[in-house]
């Protein structure tokens, strides 16, 4: 298996292109999501 850096993402209001590993900030919603390469799942409380 590969692993690559992680891509954190910030000041999105919807989810920015979906790559494996991939973390952002949702702005709107003021959650950190990270997607697993096949949903975005919400990171905090």
């Amino acid at each position: 298996m590969t692993v690559g850096a992680p891509q954190i993402l910030y000041g999105f209001a919807s989810p920015p292109t979906a790559v494996e590993g991939g973390i952002y900030y949702d702005t709107g919603l003021k959650h950190f999501y990270g997607y697993d390469g096949t949903t975005w799942l919400q990171l905090d409380n």
